[in-house]
């Protein structure tokens, strides 16, 4: 147990059939685990009946609405900004992955000085593929290559719906990102290197999953587009953070 306040942000789009059991699941789940927490679902324009189901939820959250949908990067880091938590987590709507996760990360970040936790499915010790499609599988190893290549060759996967930070690292790094879409994760995990942050790379074990309507290939172009203008970004001063160089450092 901690006496901490972890904060949970779950972005949602279209999640009418899963997201009340999900969300029943988690707040059962951190409860066992936490003294202080909150759940901040952000549903993000969806067009089901996802906000309606939402609003007569069982179990307390912090229920932020989009009318339109803006995609990924925006509906996380607006539930990062509006988190209160001494560690905020953000786990995808389907909860693929095994919930232990939550409570080994916020330990690292706590107990360790880590500013930043990661999921990464590409550790031996990782249970993913198993549900995955072919095509899923080789765009993601496809995207991964890119990644390594142009962006953060110390980091094998970016993608991974599961990451927590410390809270006053969430606070100053979450208003650099200028993603409003899936490239996101590579964006801050971006920053946080050319800050020199503590980065922990945890596996994680896949559990189920919601079935995808995102296409691998058109959303593989456009987050390949995103991260195209990173190093300029960082060049024009667009991701400077004086917060973040005093206690981090840079990396020029």
């Amino acid at each position: 147990m901690t006496m901490q306040k972890v904060s949970v942000i779950v972005p949602v789009y279209n999640g009418v059939s899963y997201i009340a059991k999900n969300l029943l699941t988690l707040h059962r789940y951190l409860e066992s685990c936490f003294n202080s927490f909150e759940i901040i679902v952000i549903d993000d324009g969806s067009v089901d009946n996802t906000l309606s189901v939402l609003q007569k939820l069982s179990v307390p959250v912090v229920l932020l609405h989009r009318k339109d949908n803006r995609g990924k990067g925006t509906t996380v880091k607006e539930g990062m900004l509006s988190a209160s938590g001494d560690c905020r987590v953000f786990i995808d709507a389907d909860l693929p992955f095994d919930l232990k996760a939550i409570p080994y990360a916020v330990d690292l970040i706590q107990k360790h000085d880590y500013h930043i936790v990661v999921g990464d499915r590409t550790l031996p010790k990782s249970i993913y593929d198993s549900g995955r499609t072919l095509v899923r599988r080789k765009a993601s190893k496809l995207f991964s290559f890119f990644v390594r290549i142009l962006v953060t060759g110390g980091l094998f996967d970016t993608q991974c719906g599961f990451k927590a930070f410390r809270g006053d690292i969430a606070r100053a790094l979450f208003p650099l990102l200028t993603s409003p879409g899936f490239s996101f994760d590579v964006e801050l995990l971006y920053i946080a290197l050319k800050y020199n942050m503590v980065i922990r790379r945890i596996p994680v074990k896949f559990k189920s999953s919601s079935a995808s309507t995102i296409s691998p290939l058109f959303t593989g172009i456009e987050m390949i587009k995103g991260i195209g203008s990173l190093r300029s970004n960082w060049n024009k001063g667009l991701y400077k953070n004086d917060y973040l160089e005093k206690t981090c450092g840079i990396d020029y």
